[in-house]
């Protein structure tokens, strides 16, 4: 059987692509239409009543803001009042293509969740994990384990592997290649039996389905904190990617401004962005200390990346400073005692810093200062944190090679 949220991206995707192909699909009914949709979404994530509590979130109306630099200043806003934390705005919608590719098989795997880990907090670096890094190799590494087997996927760009650990999408040829254009999937994409999309493109079918949007059906919560994302004067701009076909003016580094979409993988995926879920969750990291404020307030699953200088995509940053793993090392020393130190984290918390190579484990359910030396890469990691929420194992994590990470001890198996 369907999940409602499956229903309601089939339903959108059928009506947004009539209208579309109508002439009759203007912005201001488009906007309309995708509140109206984002509305049902939310009513399906909570019914039958569940007493999980959400992330507060402002309920404008979805939008899927494109950012360029010119617009920062002016994109028109909208504002909520949130009842626990700062309230996050949006820009005004920008139209999206929608596709109307059918739906996904289920996957065949299905996991069954014995894990005690109740919030996740992933990490995504850009550079190698170094053991002399003051902070990652000398101080964080001792309280936990070391996945000294994690790779990033091959390819020019790592753009791959972040679609793959929110997705289990594979590589192709436009990810591969960072998608310096923001283009969309063909209509004429197949899905394959593991929900796997062919051919090339970078903004994903409404169908195709993310751990974000398993979490929402669930009824967990998430967000993604993205530095620089309120960069520029914008400081209330949520899911920020470029316009449909245009090209990805976030690519290099700007002085004052390193956001970069494509560390941004929830934008690259239409089931996230036509219904809402992205411009409500997807969120610039200077929200994250007032989320992290109590367990309540804090998502089942928490998503945060740099930007393109703290991070260490950048060896030398677009200010002058120093990048690399430094300010990579810099950055985790200023972010990670804050997450620690939150009610969530020590709530059986579970803190991911993924590496381009390497990776780490921190949690009070690990045994500190352990290895683990297997070969991971980021479908290892998608398939683990599936596992621990007890969802479907989607694409290419669902593969019989694909192992979660810990031999149980994070997914809570044999405790």
């Amino acid at each position: 059987m369907k999940t409602p949220r499956l229903l309601l991206l089939g339903l959108v995707s059928v009506t947004a692509t009539g209208l579309v192909i109508g002439g009759a699909f203007r912005d201001d009914h488009r906007a309309d239409a995708l509140a109206a949709a984002a509305a049902l979404s939310r009513a399906a994530a909570v019914a039958p009543a569940v007493t999980a509590a959400p992330v507060p979130v402002t309920q404008s109306a979805p939008s899927s803001a494109s950012r360029h630099p010119s617009e920062r200043k002016t994109a028109p806003q909208t504002t909520a009042t949130e009842t626990s934390a700062p309230a996050v705005s949006t820009p005004a919608p920008t139209p999206t293509p929608h596709h109307n590719a059918k739906a996904n098989p289920a996957p065949p795997s299905t996991p069954t969740s014995s894990s005690k880990v109740k919030h996740v907090f992933l990490i995504s670096l850009a550079v190698a994990y170094d053991p002399t890094a003051a902070y990652a190799g000398q101080q964080l590494r001792p309280q936990g384990e070391l996945l000294s087997g994690y790779q990033q996927l091959p390819a020019a760009s790592d753009l791959p592997s972040y679609i793959a650990m929110v997705s289990g999408q594979p590589p192709n040829a436009q990810t591969s290649a960072g998608c310096t254009t923001y283009s969309e999937f063909p209509n004429s994409a197949k899905v394959d039996k593991k929900g796997v999309v062919s051919g090339a493109g970078c903004v994903y079918p409404v169908s195709t389905l993310t751990f974000a949007d398993q979490l929402t059906s669930a009824r967990h919560t998430w967000r993604a904190y993205l530095e620089g994302m309120d960069a520029g004067g914008q400081p209330t701009a949520t899911c920020l990617h470029p316009q449909s076909g245009q090209p990805d003016d976030t690519q290099q580094g700007r002085p004052g401004d390193e956001y970069a979409a494509r560390h941004n993988p929830f934008v690259y995926f239409h089931s996230l962005l036509d219904l809402g879920d992205c411009a409500q969750n997807d969120v610039p990291l200077t929200k994250l200390a007032a989320d992290l404020a109590s367990a309540k307030t804090t998502g089942s699953f928490s998503y945060i990346a740099p930007n393109l200088c703290h991070d260490g995509s950048e060896p030398t940053c677009a200010d002058g400073s120093v990048g690399g793993t430094a300010a990579a090392d810099a950055f985790l020393s200023q972010l990670v005692p804050q997450i620690l130190a939150s009610p969530a984290y020590k709530k059986n918390g579970l803190l991911e810093v993924a590496f381009s190579s390497g990776a780490l484990l921190v949690s009070p359910l690990i045994t500190a200062g352990s290895s683990d030396p297997a070969g991971y890469n980021p479908y290892s990691l998608l398939r683990t944190n599936e596992d621990i929420f007890g969802v479907t194992h989607l694409a290419e994590a669902a593969g019989t090679e694909v192992k979660s990470f810990g031999g149980g001890l994070v997914t809570g198996a044999g405790d």
